[in-house]
C-alpha cells in the first residue's frame, strides 16, 4: 500500500487533501498573475498582428490599384475595330497623336496537301526539310516562283517513320518543333488534308522538301517550293504588315507592333480606308478618385490603431511600436513623391491631417491640382525613373534607389573583343575556292573552347561574300552560344564578339594554313573588350561588362545604368511615388528589425518567459507536495506508534485492575 493511500490512517486526519490544499494555497496568487500576464500578452500579440495585416493590406491594395493601369496615361485609338491599342508597362505614351493607315495586314504562309481518305492515311517515310526565307509568288497562279533562303531561322528536318507517317502523325511532329509553324488536319466531304502554316511576315515563307525512303515513297506529295510539282498547294502567301505612320510607309512582320508609337502596342485588325488617330488619355478622374480612396484607406488603418490604443480597452495603449508606426504614417502627406516640380506631396494636393491623426481631402483643391498638372499627379502615384539621354539606359528597379536627381559623367561604353585580319589586297583576285579539304574554321568566343565551323563549299569572288558565308556558318552553329559579327573592310577581314566587357574576345583561324594566310588570319591582331566606365553622382561607378553600378558609398546606391556607344553624360531622375513611399513604411515596420516585428518578437519572448515561470512553479509545487507528503507520513507513523503504546498501556492497566480484585 502506497504512502499516499495510507496517509491519515494513524492520525485520522485527511492529510492527502490537506497537502493538496496547502500546495494550492501557496501557488494560487502566482497562478492568477501568470494567467493575467498570458491573457494580456496574447491580446497584445493579436493586436500587433492586426496592425501588421492592416499596413500590409494597405500597401497591397495600393499596389493592385497602380498595377491595374488606371492611374497611368493610356494610349487611345479612334477606331478600335481597325487598330486596337494597349499600354506598355513602364513606358508612358508620348502624348503626341499619330495618324496611321493600314495598307496591308501581315499574313502567314499557308499550304495544304491534296485530299486523302482520312487523317490516318500513311504517306510514306523519310525526312521533311523546311527552309525559311523570302518567297516570290505569282499572284495569278498562287505558285512560288522564287525563294531566297535565310540563315535564321535555320532550316529544320523532321524524321518521318512508320510511327508518324499519317497526316495526323506528321501534323504532331511539325507542332513539336519550336519554329512558329503549326499543322492541322482539316476534313470535309472531299477527304482529309494536311494544312501547314508558318509565322507572319515576308521572311517567314517556307519551302518543303521530302527525302524519301526507298521502297516507302509518298512524302514528296507534301513538297512545296519553286519547281515543285504534284505537291502541296498555296492557300495564302506570307506577307509583312504595311502601314503609313504619319505619312511614312513602314513594314513589320507582325500585326502586333510595339515600336512605332511610344508606350503603345498596336494590334492591326483590318485594312483601313482612312487615317486612324492614335493618341493618349490622362486619367484625371481616376487620379482624383485614387487620392480620396487613399485617404479613406489611411483612415481605416488608423481606426485599427485607435482600437488597439484605446486608453480603457486597448491592449497596445502606450506601446512604443505603435507610436513609431503613427509617426511614419503621419509623414506620408509631406514626403516628396517626385524629384522637383510641384505638386510633389499629398499635402499640395489638398490632403491634410486632422487633430485626431486622420486625413481629410479638400476636393476642390485636389481637382484643381489634377486639372492643372495631371502628369505630375500621375508621377506621384507611379514610381518612375528616367534618363535624359537615350544612350544611357537604366537597368535597376525604380525602388532600388532613393528618390533624387543624379548626374552621370565621364561615361565610356563597353566594347567587345575584336579581331582584325592583316591586309590582303589580292586575296580575291582569283575566286577563293573552298571544298571539303579547306572549308573548316576554328572559332573561339569569349575564352570558350574553339568550335569547328564549316563554311559552305563553293567559289567566293569577294571578301564580302566570304565574310557573309562565315558569319552565317557561325550563327547557325548550335555549339556556339555567343553571337559574333563577321565583315570585310576594304582589304581585310573583321570580326567582333557581340558580348561586351573585359571577358569579350574572339579568335578565328582556318584549319588550312594556306587559307589562313590568304585571308590574313595568320597575322591577325586581336583586342580584348573593355568594361564600361564612368561616374555616378560624382563617385566612380563599379563596372561589370556593359553595366555601371553606383558605389555603395554614393547617394545613388542601388542605381545601375548601361551606357551605349557615344554616351558621355546624362541626368538620372528617380521618383519614388506614393506606392514605394508606402511600401517603404510597411517594410520598415514589418521587416526584421522593424518596430512591429520587434514588438512581436518582444511580446512572444515575454509569453515564453511566462510559460517558463509556470513550468518552474509546477516543478516547485511538485517538490513541495512531495516534501509535505513525506512529513505528514512521518507524523502519521509516529501517531500510530503512540496509539499502539497507548493501547498496550491500557491493556496493562486493565490487567492490573483485574488482578487486584
Amino acid at each position: 500500500m502506497s504512502i499516499a493511500t495510507t496517509l491519515g490512517v494513524g492520525s485520522g486526519i485527511d492529510t492527502t487533501q490537506l497537502v493538496t490544499n496547502l500546495v494550492s494555497a501557496q501557488r494560487e496568487a502566482k497562478d492568477t498573475i501568470f494567467k493575467a500576464k498570458t491573457e494580456k500578452l496574447t491580446t497584445q500579440i493579436s493586436g500587433i498582428s492586426q496592425l501588421k495585416s492592416g499596413i500590409l493590406n494597405f500597401s497591397t491594395a495600393l499596389t493592385s490599384l497602380i498595377a491595374g493601369g488606371t492611374l497611368t496615361t493610356q494610349p487611345t485609338t479612334s477606331d478600335a475595330n481597325a487598330i486596337s491599342v494597349a499600354g506598355i508597362a513602364g513606358v508612358k505614351p508620348s502624348g503626341a497623336a499619330s495618324q496611321i493607315e493600314v495598307k496591308q495586314l501581315a499574313a502567314a504562309q499557308s499550304v495544304s496537301s491534296k485530299a486523302f481518305a482520312d487523317a490516318n492515311t500513311p504517306l510514306g517515310t523519310g525526312k521533311l526539310t523546311f527552309t525559311f526565307g523570302n518567297a516570290t509568288v505569282d499572284s495569278a497562279t498562287s505558285t512560288m516562283t522564287g525563294f531566297d533562303a535565310k540563315a535564321l531561322p535555320a532550316a529544320i528536318s523532321i524524321d518521318i517513320d512508320s510511327s508518324n507517317n499519317s497526316l495526323s502523325g506528321i501534323a504532331a511532329a511539325i507542332n513539336k518543333q519550336a519554329t512558329g509553324m503549326t499543322a492541322t488536319v482539316v476534313s470535309d466531304a472531299t477527304g482529309a488534308r494536311l494544312v501547314i502554316k508558318g509565322a507572319t511576315g515576308d521572311a517567314a515563307a517556307f519551302t518543303i522538301n521530302a527525302t524519301e525512303t526507298a521502297g516507302a515513297e509518298g512524302l514528296a506529295q507534301l513538297n512545296y517550293g519553286p519547281g515543285a510539282t504534284s505537291g502541296a498547294v498555296l492557300n495564302q502567301a506570307a506577307g509583312d504588315a504595311i502601314v503609313t505612320f504619319d505619312g511614312l510607309t513602314v513594314r513589320r512582320p507582325s500585326n502586333s507592333i510595339s515600336d512605332l508609337v511610344t508606350g503603345a502596342t498596336l494590334t492591326l485588325k483590318s485594312v483601313t480606308t482612312s487615317k486612324v488617330v492614335i493618341g493618349s488619355s490622362q486619367p484625371t478622374s481616376s487620379l482624383s478618385a485614387a487620392v480620396s480612396d487613399f485617404v479613406g484607406a489611411y483612415n481605416e488603418l488608423l481606426g485599427i490603431v485607435a482600437e488597439q490604443t484605446d486608453k480603457d480597452t486597448g491592449s497596445l495603449n502606450g506601446d512604443s511600436s505603435v507610436r513609431t508606426m503613427m509617426s511614419m504614417l503621419a509623414k506620408l502627406t509631406s514626403t516628396p513623391l517626385v524629384a522637383g516640380g510641384s505638386p510633389s506631396t499629398l499635402a499640395e494636393l489638398g490632403v491634410s491631417t486632422n487633430r485626431d491623426g486622420t486625413l481629410s481631402v479638400d476636393t476642390g483643391r485636389l481637382n484643381k491640382a489634377v486639372a492643372a498638372n495631371p502628369a505630375a499627379v500621375e508621377a506621384m502615384f507611379n514610381p518612375t525613373q528616367k534618363s535624359s539621354s537615350s544612350l544611357v539606359g537604366i537597368v535597376s528597379l525604380v525602388s532600388a534607389t532613393k528618390p533624387g536627381t543624379y548626374a552621370v559623367t565621364d561615361l565610356v561604353a563597353a566594347t567587345g573583343g575584336k579581331l582584325t585580319g592583316s591586309a590582303v589586297p589580292t586575296a580575291f583576285d582569283m575566286p577563293l575556292v573552298l571544298d571539303a579539304t579547306n572549308n573548316v574554321f576554328n572559332v573561339a568566343l569569349d575564352g570558350k573552347t574553339p568550335v569547328a565551323v564549316t563554311v559552305p563549299a563553293g567559289s567566293y569572288a569577294s571578301g564580302a561574300d566570304f565574310a557573309a558565308a562565315l558569319n552565317d556558318a557561325i550563327q547557325n552553329n548550335t555549339s556556339i552560344t555567343v553571337l559574333a559579327s563577321i565583315g570585310w573592310d576594304g582589304d581585310h577581314l573583321t570580326a567582333a564578339s557581340k558580348t561586351l566587357g573585359s571577358t569579350s574576345r574572339i579568335e578565328i583561324g582556318a584549319a588550312d594554313a594556306t587559307v589562313s594566310d590568304l585571308l590574313g588570319l595568320t597575322n591577325a591582331t586581336r583586342a580584348t573588350g573593355t568594361n564600361a566606365s564612368g561616374k555616378i553622382d560624382s563617385v566612380a561607378a563599379v563596372s561589370s561588362g556593359s553595366l555601371l553600378f553606383a558605389a555603395s558609398s554614393s547617394a545613388a546606391k542601388g542605381l545601375t545604368i548601361q551606357p551605349l556607344a557615344g554616351a558621355t553624360s546624362a541626368t538620372i531622375t528617380v521618383d519614388r511615388g506614393l506606392l514605394n513611399a508606402l511600401n517603404d513604411v510597411a517594410s520598415s515596420l514589418t521587416a526584421s528589425g522593424g518596430a512591429l516585428y520587434s514588438a512581436n518578437e518582444r511580446l512572444t519572448k515575454a509569453q515564453k518567459d511566462v510559460e517558463a515561470q509556470k513550468t518552474k512553479l509546477d516543478e516547485s509545487s511538485a517538490k513541495m507536495k512531495a516534501n509535505l507528503t513525506r512529513q505528514f507520513a512521518a507524523m502519521d507513523s509516529r501517531v500510530a506508534a503512540y496509539k499502539s503504546t497507548q493501547s498496550f498501556l491500557e491493556q496493562q492497566v486493565d490487567a492490573w485492575n483485574n488482578s487486584n480484585r
